[in-house]
């Protein structure tokens, strides 16, 4: 793979997961304020979230290795959804500290 076409490959998922982002912000969270949904927890409930996710994705990977990749319960979030999750949490993580460390 060209350097070119990794860039390439990454803006298309960074767009993607931008997309994703502004869809779920506007489910929950208020219009006055993007982050509402997380205030109440702060940078260290986005952590926990990010966590969550990183277990799913470590279970998913110690399954496929052990033969069982197909038994993901919910069928409806794929491993793609739960990469997309991490990056969007990483971000908003990332988002909340330097807030945090601001104030």
């Amino acid at each position: 793979m060209t350097p070119e076409t990794l860039l390439k490959m990454a803006t298309v998922i960074r767009d993607q997961d931008a997309a994703l982002m502004a869809a779920k912000n506007h489910d929950y969270a208020g219009d006055a304020d993007a982050l509402e949904n997380f205030r109440e927890f702060g940078f260290y409930g986005v952590i926990v979230r990010l966590g969550d996710k990183w277990k799913r994705l470590k279970n998913f990977a110690i399954r496929k290795q052990a033969g069982r990749g197909d038994l993901l319960a919910v069928k409806d979030e794929s491993i793609k959804d739960t990469l997309r999750d991490i990056r969007n949490y990483a971000t908003l993580a990332e988002i909340m500290f330097d807030e945090e460390q601001a104030k």
